[in-house]
């Protein structure tokens, strides 16, 4: 088995510590969710969260926090977010070394301006975002 980074510890953590994170990608509908709790009652939980130092989720939202929604005007939103991370992986973590949880948060950032700032789509006229909506500005 190959892993990209291993955990330095696991630990049992109250729920009331953990954080979700913000700009989580994706989003559990309530079927789902139940879905999760009755798998957990059933077969039992043997598949940790992966959590920082601060108590930020970075994997596991579905197992322990309340469902997330994608609002009813923007059914696309749950695809884009889905592009964004399948991008990301394949342009930044398939390339980049990541030994463990540290190199990975200590390099996120910069993942996300890179492609902010530099990385071309194809849905934005091949423009970076920062590109795109600096010449949707400058024309409105």
């Amino acid at each position: 088995m190959t892993l990209s980074f291993a955990p330095d510890a696991i630990e049992t953590w109250p729920l009331a510590k953990l954080q979700p994170y913000a700009k989580n990608a994706k989003a559990h509908g309530a079927d789902q969710v139940a879905k999760i709790a009755a798998s957990m009652a059933e077969f039992g939980w043997t598949v940790p969260c992966l959590v920082a130092d601060d108590g930020e989720l970075i994997a596991g939202h579905g197992r322990v926090l309340r469902p997330c929604y994608t609002p009813v005007k923007s059914p696309q939103s749950n695809g884009i977010a889905e592009a964004f991370v399948k991008t990301l992986k394949r342009d930044y973590v398939h390339v980049t070394p990541l030994p463990d949880a540290t190199t990975v948060l200590g390099l996120i950032a910069g993942l996300f301006e890179d492609y902010n700032d530099n990385h071309p789509h194809s849905g934005l006229k091949m423009c970076s975002p920062r590109e795109f909506i600096a010449a949707q500005t400058a024309t409105a």
